[in-house]
């Protein structure tokens, strides 16, 4: 597979790009950045500052760059019938309606996270949130100083299914500056150093507290998630799809 990868002078794109290296069934056909490439990126090919410069047709798009690409990012897979995994954060209710749209034209896959174990992660918070109803829920998220976004999108991922499964008024509270009120799944964050990310979910009920965490040692395992979700997309012709499709795929 020829992939193009947006973001590509970022810390993901560089793991997607590293990751390709090692695997014989892929290739990184050119990369596309606003950035200027930077010294530690193996990768040595084209790079090209927008969509509206790029010659070459890949089999799959993955980005991880910033919705500021996303419109045209997506004109173009359109125009060249190709599919895009996006692990960008940030998104707006704006630039879910865009991907949703260009999904029934082209097949996309969404994730806030790759991994497989965060996913797992989610699943059994889900079950736990069913089965210790009357649990406060409190979630943290931890990750390196420079990110730039917080919460982290995986930390309102969780969030968000944790509120579904408990089919209740539920509403999220960051930066928590005084007492737990009724219906309230806290979100903290935390930033420093070179934390690759961390995801804690607390259930604390009258007695007992169950924690569910996972810890990503490297980038490296979304970079492969992204992969696997770049083949998957091979087999679709149009449709938005998430690491629970890629799930079920799997087993």
């Amino acid at each position: 597979m020829k992939i193009l990868i947006t973001g590509i002078n970022g810390c993901m794109g560089k793991a997607v790009a590293d990751e390709i290296r090692k695997i014989p069934a892929f290739s990184v056909l050119c990369g596309v950045d606003t950035l200027e490439k930077k010294p530690y990126n193996s990768y040595s090919g084209a790079v090209y500052p927008s969509f509206d410069q790029v010659k070459e047709t890949p089999d799959c798009i993955v980005d991880f760059s910033s919705p500021s690409a996303l419109s045209k990012e997506l004109r173009f897979a359109r125009e060249k019938k190709v599919g895009v995994v996006i692990g960008t954060t940030s998104l707006t209710e704006i630039d879910y309606s865009v991907i949703e749209k260009f999904s029934e034209d082209i097949p996309i896959f969404l994730s806030s996270n790759f991994s497989l174990g965060v996913h797992l992660l989610k699943i059994l918070s889900v079950k736990a949130a069913k089965l210790f109803k009357s649990a406060d829920v409190e979630i943290i998220e931890k990750h390196h100083k420079d990110k730039k976004d917080a919460p982290s999108g995986t930390a309102l991922t969780i969030a968000k299914a944790i509120q579904s499964a408990k089919k209740e008024n539920v509403h999220f509270k960051t930066g928590r500056t005084e007492k737990r009120r009724k219906g309230e799944i806290g979100i903290h964050s935390v930033r420093g150093g070179t934390i690759v990310g961390d995801h804690e979910v607390v259930f604390a009920a009258n007695g007992e507290t169950i924690t569910i965490s996972h810890r990503a040692e490297n980038k490296n395992i979304f970079a492969l998630g992204a992969l696997s979700a770049a083949v998957f997309l091979q087999r679709k012709q149009n449709g938005l799809y998430g690491m629970d499709d890629l799930f079920s795929d799997l087993k």
